[in-house]
């Protein structure tokens, strides 16, 4: 079943790109369409990405030439043939270099220009569903980096691609108006270059001691990755007292211990899922974020792959100290 997250996102592509379901199929692309894509454990993005990249809906250079958006269509890194959906994130040599990793599942298949229909048919019947996650989230990895380089100068080296794809970390925190009765969530997702993959921020109301909201901020982080269908997350928060009650093997009686056994239990059946706490200092950015649900956020709001403005300086700041 396709999560709430994936129908939201799901529906906006479809206003933007019009009816699409069934428009590949037979000898031009995937017999039965797009929903294979949703069977992947993979972060939603992913999905997103290979569905777009599937009903040509990437901003390549051949796309954007096409809608007279560029002058020119050429692939801004081999300058050599039109950039497509395939060239960038298979047959370009920029790309070739990744796939060549001692790593990589494919590095040893032709990597020849063809519609990305037609790769990706290849993909899903020469790999087990595992090998085929992996190649989804390089492929996104391989697209994100030729953006990079665009727009940034910079262009990572292609180990740096696949030590990327792996787990994510999501810091969390809560606000509170004790009497009000009133708290704010905040909840970020990055992968381990610290690119930006999802951003919670949410308020709740009747919670009046700072204890239960940083628990039901957990609560909600950790609800919010089984909607994305993330399999491995490090949670990070400077609630130490919670994360040390979480992290403990002992059942909790205390008066808020049945939503720490909720989390408990969630945690239990992800085993590359994991709570560690950080400084508050390391935690600026969902610091901050909270503060601003509570001034601004009337229930939940999320960005997918987007920064609010309120904590981007921190997000930057982040970055720099990993770069």
């Amino acid at each position: 079943m396709v999560n709430l997250v994936s129908k939201v996102l799901i529906f906006s592509l479809f206003n933007r790109s019009g009816s699409l379901a069934g428009e590949h199929s037979g000898k031009d692309g995937i017999k039965g369409g797009f929903h294979h894509i949703w069977k992947m454990e993979v972060p939603v993005t992913v999905k997103t990405f290979i569905w777009k990249a599937i009903h040509e809906g990437l901003p390549t250079r051949k796309n954007l030439a096409r809608r007279g958006v560029v002058d020119s269509a050429l692939c801004p890194i081999c300058k050599q043939v039109e950039e497509t959906t395939c060239h960038v994130v298979w047959s370009c040599m920029a790309a070739s270099d990744v796939w060549a990793d001692q790593f990589s599942v494919v590095q040893k298949w032709d990597s020849r220009d063809m519609n990305f229909c037609s790769l990706w048919e290849l993909l899903t019947t020469g790999l087990c569903l595992k090998q085929l996650e992996q190649v989804a989230c390089v492929m996104r990895r391989i697209w994100l980096r030729q953006n990079q380089f665009i727009f940034e100068g910079k262009f990572a080296d292609p180990k740096t691609v696949y030590s990327s794809v792996g787990t994510l970390k999501l810091n969390w925190d809560a606000g509170i108006e004790v009497e009000a009765g009133r708290m704010g969530a905040s909840i970020l997702v990055r992968d381990s270059t610290g690119e930006v993959i999802a951003v919670m921020a949410k308020v709740q109301e009747s919670v009046f001691q700072p204890v239960l909201a940083e628990l039901l901020a957990l609560w909600r982080a950790v609800t919010f990755c089984l909607e994305l269908g993330l399999t491995a997350v490090v949670f990070e928060g400077d609630a130490q007292s919670s994360i040390k009650e979480i992290n403990s093997s002992d059942e909790n009686c205390k008066w808020y211990g049945q939503i720490l056994e909720d989390v408990k239990s969630i945690l239990m059946d992800k085993s590359s899922w994991r709570v560690q706490y950080v400084s508050r200092k390391s935690n600026q950015a969902a610091h901050h974020l909270g503060k601003f649900a509570l001034k601004y956020v009337e229930d939940e709001i999320v960005w997918m792959e987007e920064v609010p403005e309120c904590i981007y300086s921190f997000i930057a700041a982040d970055r720099q100290c990993n770069a």
